[in-house]
């Protein structure tokens, strides 16, 4: 799979989960704190930082499959990583007081759901790789 499809699919794994938080936020905003602002930082943060994720797998899965499995726990390392170092600059310097919990919200549930995708897309990727090897059941 190349870089820039597999960053398309984040790109709308991102703005999926956007206008829906946009529906929640505009159905809720009378009980819900923070606005849109949070919204949007977290989700072009997890944005940015999931497309730096796939580049280790992306590269293995061109140039060296042998060590494919390791360039995805690299990728959600670089996930883990990146999003907690930057989503922590983020919160303290960029976020407003009643901005903070929602933008940790929001960078919670891009995080899980592009990590979800993100495994689902390696397994994927595997398979088709590998057919032989994930084939259930015995002869």
């Amino acid at each position: 799979m190349s870089l820039l499809r597999l960053s398309f699919q984040t790109l709308l794994v991102v703005a999926a989960g956007t206008g829906l938080g946009a529906v929640i936020l505009w159905w809720g905003s009378e009980r819900l704190e923070g606005g849109f602002v949070p919204l949007i930082w977290a989700g072009a943060l997890c944005l940015i930082v999931g497309i730096i994720s796939l580049i280790p797998i992306s590269l293995a899965a061109k140039n060296a499959v042998d060590v494919l499995g390791q360039a995805c726990l690299v990728g959600t390392g670089l996930r883990l990583l990146l999003t907690l170092s930057v989503g922590l600059l983020v919160y303290k310097m960029v976020m407003e007081s009643d901005q903070k919990a929602a933008f940790a919200l929001w960078t919670l549930l891009f995080y899980m759901l592009l990590l979800v995708w993100e495994t689902l897309t390696a397994l994927r990727l595997i398979k088709g790789l590998f057919p032989s090897c994930t084939s259930s059941g015995s002869k």
